[in-house]
């Protein structure tokens, strides 16, 4: 070991607080110096900067899963399974909440002939893409076993409902009580019914729409309320995930579009990165991701709509 010189003498000294660096002298007493004998002096350099070679390394901070998303877009949404975009609890959780609103939209049939018959499309198309991803979804989840043909159904209601009249209604009404006797575990359902194409995606944009400008917006309106209501934006964000690899599916307007898959892919991994900000509660992350957000929103408007 004589021969081997690991750091400075003079850093040495400085970590064991014996150089006092500039200034006046202080006037508390310090110790002497020790006297380093010429064996001890040869195993280290009198400056070991001088000596050394190469870049300095660059210490860094690990980064948070939502950081590595932002930043190197390792979460490609199109690419993604169905579990890696939304668990299968959220996935349950919005079936049951769209149902409900289905309820309060046929209460009477002029409710329905007024706006009801309009949310009802908007709902039954949800319900429609959302049993088509449990139908293929990858890990365990309710209804799967009746999901695709409850999926025809869906796609059939929501086509009736857009124009009210008695017999929307009556399908509307129909189409909900299958649905309660599914979530009930009873289910009587025809699967007499062919295959239809594509829900309309327009119906699809007004659930993402609603995430974007009615829960996340408020949701993070500041730290505080980001907390408090990270398990809602954990909710929508994976939602808003789905959707957006949704709506670039063989059968849908510019589904073969580059610049129109290029925005629901920026969306996606938003999205994405939005999720894992909200598990970690961070904040900043949060709002760098919702900023991405909206933006590919804005400039996909601007683009596809005129």
């Amino acid at each position: 070991m004589r021969g081997l010189k690991i750091v400075g003498l003079t850093a040495f000294l400085a970590l064991a607080g014996m150089v006092h660096a500039g200034g006046e002298e202080s006037p508390r007493r310090r110790a002497k110096p020790p006297q380093w004998s010429q064996e001890v002096r040869d195993v280290f350099f009198d400056d070991a900067r001088k000596e050394l070679v190469g870049n300095r390394p660059v210490l860094r901070a690990a980064k948070t899963q939502a950081e590595v998303v932002e930043s190197e877009g390792s979460l490609q949404n199109v690419d993604s399974s169905w579990s890696d975009l939304i668990d299968a609890e959220t996935l349950q959780s919005e079936v049951k909440q769209t149902i409900n609103n289905v309820a309060g939209a046929i209460a009477t049939s002029g409710k329905f002939n007024g706006e009801g018959h309009q949310q009802c499309q908007r709902d039954f198309s949800l319900l429609a893409v959302l049993f088509g991803v449990i139908e293929e979804f990858d890990e365990q989840v309710r209804w799967q076993r009746n999901a695709g043909v409850v999926r025809r159904h869906l796609k059939q209601a929501a086509a009736m409902c857009e124009e009210a009249s008695e017999e929307s209604y009556s399908a509307a009404k129909q189409e909900y009580g299958l649905l309660t006797d599914l979530l009930r575990g009873q289910p009587t359902i025809d699967d007499s019914l062919q295959e239809k194409g594509q829900v309309e995606r327009s119906q699809l944009m007004l659930r993402m729409e609603q995430s974007v400008e009615e829960v996340l917006g408020s949701a993070l309106s500041s730290k505080k309320n980001f907390r408090r209501r990270s398990t809602e934006v954990i909710h929508e964000s994976q939602l808003l995930a789905v959707l957006a690899k949704l709506i670039v599916e063989e059968g849908y307007e510019s589904a073969d579009d580059e610049e129109f898959s290029g925005f629901a892919r920026q969306l996606g991994e938003a999205s994405t990165a939005l999720v894992q900000a909200a598990k970690e509660e961070n904040y900043e992350a949060a709002r760098s991701a919702v900023g991405r957000l909206t933006q590919s929103c804005s400039t996909c408007h601007e683009d596809f709509r005129g």
